[in-house]
């Protein structure tokens, strides 16, 4: 979720991670934690887990075609819209919100794609149409106070912009809403050995914050945190890195609420407790700002590019 080392790896070797730095990049710049190396998939067990769970149960479900066939149109196109981003070494999510000049226009989170050598660099597939061999073609916009990046995709054909256009996600005005069900889709690394899309819509995964409270605030993730602070409202769903960028989206209305930007890594054994995240959730604890899940308010980002999304 949240910035690190743009090339950064679970280390094999002090050698092979160096190597790996430099010829990719160059030199070391920053990014987010929540957008995953690829190497870290292989290390998806329960210890992990525990690192990034939210509730006594972790939430995550492989995105698999007998759950979009169970009548939740709200899932289903979500996760149409939401693309794997494989940026040199990393992954990350992100997903369709319009389009610009007759192409298909994503947004992810600036620690995924920072700039337009970073797009050069990305590859993009839609993998449950089954739309692959894309490319990032162009940064429309990026800010590290909203922790954004919009970004346009070329190489597709006529009939698949037409499908990726239609997936398009409707984008809320409206601030968070204290208790908002929610639902969001990513490539998050634990518990998904294989880099499966995954989708949370437990019971946790709701807004925790203030009707319409956000704050700009640092990186909570202690183990690799980033350089800049961010506008941000809290969440209890369980999100891991590689899904940083993806869509937080109202379970009820299927708008999306919020650009999903980190998290606090690892978790506290509290925080799995239901008796202590009721607390956060009645605001007698202050842990609700360093403990849960952080996610970009799209009312704010339309504050600042309403004028590109509404094109």
């Amino acid at each position: 979720m949240q910035r690190k080392m743009i090339c950064s790896l679970r280390v094999v070797s002090p050698l092979l991670a160096l190597i790996s730095l430099i010829s990719s990049c160059g030199k070391p710049t920053q990014t987010h934690s929540l957008r995953t190396p690829a190497l870290n998939l292989s290390e998806s067990d329960d210890n992990t887990i525990l690192d990034y769970q939210i509730g006594p149960t972790w939430d995550k479900a492989e995105v698999t075609l007998n759950l979009l066939s169970d009548q939740n149109p709200v899932l289903l196109k979500t996760a149409q819209a939401t693309a794997k981003l494989t940026v040199m070494f990393s992954t990350g999510t992100g997903f369709v919100v319009g389009e610009k000049n007759g192409q298909v226009m994503l947004a992810t989170n600036h620690h995924v794609i920072e700039d337009q050598k970073f797009c050069d660099e990305t590859k993009v597939a839609f993998e449950v149409l089954g739309i692959k061999r894309v490319r990032c073609d162009k940064v429309i916009a990026t800010n590290t106070d909203l922790d954004l990046t919009l970004f346009t995709i070329k190489g597709l054909t006529v009939d698949a912009t037409s499908k990726l256009i239609a997936t398009a996600l409707p984008l809320s005005k409206v601030g968070p809403q204290k208790g908002q069900n929610l639902l969001t889709v990513g490539y998050g690394f634990a518990g998904n050995d294989s880099g499966k899309l995954m989708v949370d819509q437990g019971d946790d995964c709701k807004t925790y914050s203030k009707d319409d409270e956000m704050r700009y605030m640092a990186d909570p993730d202690v183990g690799n945190p980033g350089p800049y602070k961010t506008w941000l409202f809290a969440a209890g769903c369980d999100v891991s890195h590689g899904d940083s960028g993806s869509a937080v989206v109202d379970r009820d209305t299927g708008e999306v609420v919020g650009l999903l930007s980190t998290g606090k890594i690892p978790k506290i054994a509290s925080v799995r407790s239901a008796e202590f995240l009721q607390k956060m959730f009645d605001g007698s604890t202050e842990d609700v700002w360093s403990e849960l899940t952080y996610v970009v308010p799209f009312s704010k980002i339309f504050e600042t590019h309403g004028s590109v999304l509404s094109n």
